[in-house]
Order: structure tokens, then sequence, then C-alpha cells
């Protein structure tokens, strides 16, 4: 996302936070916000993975391919849109 917004010429902070990121992205194209659940659901592992002391749940393989299938879905909207 943060390349479709290079792409772009859009300037965005410097977050890990891939909703916030989409909704960037959604000002310029709307179709990104079909996407919303996946990115929240991707975002909650930057949390674990960042800050491993807070009480987060741990993922196990389930959470681990949901996150792949929810990232290949997100990259290949953003490369077609691209193109």
């Amino acid at each position: 996302m943060k390349g479709f917004l290079v792409y772009h010429n859009k300037r965005f902070p410097k977050i890990h936070d891939l909703s916030q990121l989409l909704k960037l992205c959604a000002k310029i194209d709307k179709n990104f916000l079909d996407y919303l659940d996946e990115t929240a659901f991707l975002s909650q592992f930057y949390l674990i993975a960042r800050y491993p002391v807070l009480d987060y749940p741990e993922a196990g393989k389930t959470e681990a391919l949901e996150s792949l299938k929810c990232t290949e879905t997100i990259i290949k909207f953003v490369k077609n849109i691209i193109k």
C-alpha cells in the first residue's frame, strides 16, 4: 500500500497500521475499502511482534495461513490497479 501511495506521489506518515494505510489509499481508489477486514486482521500481528511484552494471544499456524491469504489478496489487488 505504501508503494501504491508512492506511485501516486502521495505522502504518508511513518506508520505500520495497515488499516490506516488502506484508508489513505482509499482516498485515491475507494475499492481499497473492500479490504478493510484483511488489513485489520493483519495489523494485529504487528503489535504482537513489535510489543511482545504486552498480553496478546499468540499466533499459530491457522493465523499464519490466514495472514498469508490476506496478504496475497491485497498484493494482487494493488498490482492489478497499478498496471
